[in-house]
């Protein structure tokens, strides 16, 4: 519920997301730089950044910062 009331608040309603960079040969994990754009008003964006590890089988770990 945090993790849902925290994106619900920091996103816009409707959202697109555009990567921008991506790394996934200097660490052990895939990075996303990307765009997130609000589809009601596509002036207004925000960077966000997509950290993932993939494990075993269908596991991996995922974080983000806005």
């Amino acid at each position: 519920d945090k993790l849902k009331q925290y994106l619900k608040k920091n996103l816009y309603s409707i959202n697109k997301i555009e990567i921008t960079d991506f790394d996934d040969k200097t660490y052990d994990y895939c990075i996303f730089n990307c765009k997130i754009i609000n589809s009601e008003n596509e002036k207004e964006s925000k960077n966000m950044t997509i950290i993932i590890k993939i494990g075993e089988g269908t596991d991996f770990t995922m974080s983000f910062s806005l």
